[in-house]
């Protein structure tokens, strides 16, 4: 079966994004189309990585902006773009293990009323300039419900999920202005409200690279903000 990947890059350290493509053209399921949105990098590195990559797997297809759009925008123009209607994410910093497409395509065909699917991640910290992989293994609820998203607002490990393109363009997308907030979140939250089924796999397909300044859960006020004005809309509260 046929999967689209879509992964925007923007500055990526060419090591990091080395290692990233390696991942998903190293997968055990071959059958895929693999969508690199560029979002105006200003490293020409970046775009020679890609470049040459795309020179020895036709699998891979290159977007190319000449302005930066931000994350929610390179997304939807990958969806947009994609032939299949199963679309696999994918960072430019992270690394999925070789079985990740096929267990969460194993799971899709057992379960194909799930709409999103999600999984578990172990990560790789960076600590006095080192990096190293952590054993524990970060997870998400195997069921996502309102209930849990109106006191949690991690509800799926971004990078990790698959989803069905028909369902996530049925409402809107990611919302292209929310660039600095959440944008994640609002569309989970927009996917809850249409009655779609969330599940996450419980064991990790990837390796998610964070440092002291990448921690997805330092968030500002704004984005606190407008993560619990969703909250309240899941419970119409006033």
């Amino acid at each position: 079966m046929k999967v689209s990947i879509i992964m925007p890059v923007y500055n990526t350290p060419t090591e990091w994004l080395v290692a990233s493509i390696k991942s998903i053209l190293n997968q055990t399921h071959h059958d895929f189309e693999f969508i690199i949105i560029n979002d105006a990098s200003t490293s020409i590195e970046v775009s020679k990585v890609i470049l040459d990559f795309k020179k020895i797997d036709n699998r891979i297809h290159l977007i190319e902006l000449h302005d930066n759009c931000g994350l929610p925008a390179c997304l939807n123009l990958g969806i947009e773009y994609a032939s299949s209607n199963l679309i696999f994410r994918m960072d430019s910093d992270d690394i999925s293990y070789p079985e990740r497409i096929q267990k969460q395509l194993d799971f899709l065909d057992k379960n194909p009323e799930v709409d999103v699917l999600g999984a578990a991640m172990n990560y790789t910290a960076q600590i006095n300039s080192e990096w190293g992989v952590s054993t524990r293994i970060i997870s998400k609820p195997y069921i996502v419900n309102k209930e849990y998203a109106v006191k949690n607002h991690f509800l799926l490990i971004h990078p990790t999920v698959v989803f069905k393109k028909d369902k996530i363009q049925k409402i809107g997308g990611y919302n292209k202005n929310l660039r600095g907030l959440p944008e994640d979140f609002d569309l989970w939250v927009r996917c809850l409200q249409s009655n779609y089924i969330i599940r996450n796999l419980q064991e990790p397909v990837l390796t998610y690279r964070v440092n002291d300044k990448g921690l997805s859960n330092n968030f500002n006020s704004e984005a606190s903000e407008f993560i619990h004005m969703l909250q309240k809309q899941i419970i119409n509260l006033p």
